[in-house]
């Protein structure tokens, strides 16, 4: 699969099939260290985006 910053990766396939057909990838590579960090922050718990970006800035959080 592609990796937005590691290029190739490889990941571990479905261990079963549906119907006998065979199962691809059924999204994107793994995600990125801190890739929803501030949607999860922002979003499902309010941070404002200046406290979002103070823990960024302090390196308690890390975002691509």
């Amino acid at each position: 699969m592609p990796h937005p910053a590691r290029g190739a990766v490889r990941v571990t396939g479905t261990p079963f099939h549906v119907d006998g057909g065979a199962v691809g990838p059924a999204g994107p590579a793994p995600y990125r260290i801190g890739e929803h960090t501030r949607a999860v922050l922002e979003g499902l718990l309010a941070y404002p985006p200046a406290r979002v970006e103070a823990l960024r800035a302090a390196g308690a959080i890390a975002t691509p």
